[in-house]
């Protein structure tokens, strides 16, 4: 004979109408509010019936009508059974219903580990190692919950601080795991994120698409993403797309005639290791068809260029492969008329070479010789001249500004009669209607008029 045992809390059957609404809703979840109808009631809970799943953990305010009262119950949902009706949808509830208890189960480790990667101020090796082997033993599963730390924040203007060193180590290394685990099911989450949050978090968010194991779907935005960004993201968009792969790669052909030399490069590095393949020939293996550029009788077999100004010459210097670094004049006062007009006419000129240890294949980018300051004429940067500084804002108003008011001149020649101080002004007879007169500045000390 079997004895069942007694229940410590008996349910009492109701089958009573009643509204659930979720409190603090599972973040993978939608807010949730409805009708069901609660079936039994018992000290130790109650249980109803519920149209979608509402996540294990989640703290709901259940309403039954009992009668001619209402009785509130504020509960939290302790397990969740799927209906065993045999369709699509029941299975498709079981398996909501699994990954909401996995994935609740799984917030407080990598909580934890989170909370350590965080902490770290000058963490050894074997402790970075011991913490990316928790994390890669988390598994796939984790990656939904993952995905909300691969974003280190506003690391502030120095990022000098200990709190801001651990943000930026755990948004690391979260990435790191991510791109190791090639989670499923994040691909609508990591897209959302290459255009909200931090510009660090928005690469990382790229990187990880760049491992997807939905490469349609992530290749799409990331082809997307290089035609439409700029920057860091830009180019992170185009490792990403290589690191996916595949034959058919329009993007990554039109990027072998990008501009940015960076670009270039990533295409071509990921076609050497056969990660994508674009029906490029390698240049060692080609004898024919190669585009040679020549100057002064030379020829140049170019695989990076630099362009730079040194006083009012434009320079090109070249990274000729075997022949090592070369420099052409592209303009000077003595080869090119109008070399102070817009966009002159460049004249190539050999000028020097140098041959190098070994084949000259990329060049650094040239400093900028110029200062930078806001519009409130604060310094942004000083960029290579020792001892330079940026004008201030009053004396930038000294080059505009005249008793206060914006100087201005007029488009036709105006007569000038000297004045009792030897400065020129306007005529007023000669001024055009509604023209104003503005008075030329008077000479400065110790110079002629």
């Amino acid at each position: 004979m079997m004895i069942r045992a007694k229940r410590r809390f008996p349910r009492v059957p109701i089958n009573r109408p009643a509204l659930v609404r979720l409190v603090e809703p599972d973040p993978y979840l939608k807010p949730f509010e409805d009708f069901t109808r609660a079936q039994t009631l018992g000290a130790g809970g109650c249980m109803f019936v519920s149209p979608e799943t509402l996540g294990f953990g989640s703290l709901a305010v259940l309403l039954i009508s009992l009668g001619h009262k209402v009785v509130r119950a504020d509960t939290k949902v302790v397990y969740e059974k799927p209906r065993q009706d045999g369709s699509l949808e029941a299975y498709l509830r079981r398996l909501r219903v699994q990954r909401e208890a996995l994935h609740a189960q799984l917030r407080e480790p990598v909580r934890e580990l989170v909370d350590q990667l965080e902490g770290l101020d000058d963490p050894s090796r074997s402790e970075l190692e011991r913490l990316r082997q928790a994390l890669d033993d988390l598994g796939p599963e984790a990656g939904p919950i993952l995905v909300l730390y691969i974003d280190p924040g506003d690391e502030g203007k120095d990022g000098a601080t200990a709190a801001t060193k651990g943000r930026v180590l755990r948004a690391r290394e979260v990435t790191n795991a991510l791109v190791r685990l090639r989670a499923p099911g994040i691909v609508e989450d990591l897209i959302r994120r290459t255009s909200t949050g931090s510009t660090t978090g928005r690469v990382h968010a790229v990187e990880i698409l760049g491992t997807s194991p939905e490469p349609e779907r992530a290749g799409a935005w990331l082809e997307e993403l290089f035609r439409t960004s700029e920057g860091e993201l830009r180019l992170e968009a185009v490792r990403a797309l290589a690191r996916l792969g595949g034959t058919e790669g329009p993007t990554l052909r039109a990027a072998l005639t990008d501009s940015d030399t960076e670009v270039v490069a990533t295409v071509l590095a990921a076609v050497d290791s056969g990660q994508v393949d674009l029906g490029v020939v390698p240049l060692e293996d080609s004898h024919d068809g190669l585009s040679v550029a020549t100057v002064d009788g030379l020829a140049f077999d170019t695989s990076d260029v630099v362009v730079a100004s040194t006083g009012v010459s434009l320079f090109a210097y070249v990274a000729d492969g075997a022949s090592g670094l070369h420099v052409l004049q592209l303009t000077s006062p003595e080869t090119v008329p109008g070399y102070l007009g817009f966009s002159p006419r460049p004249e190539p000129v050999w000028i020097a070479g140098y041959r190098t240890h070994g084949p000259a294949v990329a060049l650094s980018r040239g400093l900028e010789r110029d200062r930078a300051v806001d519009e409130t004429g604060h310094q942004v940067s000083i960029f290579n001249r020792l001892g330079a500084g940026p004008l201030t804002r009053r004396q930038m108003e000294r080059l505009y500004l005249r008793d206060g008011a914006l100087y201005t001149v007029r488009d036709s020649a105006a007569e000038a009669a000297p004045d009792a101080n030897g400065a020129g002004v306007e005529r007023s007879d000669a001024a055009d209607p509604g023209t104003e007169t503005v008075q030329a500045p008077a000479p400065r000390p110790g110079r002629q008029p």
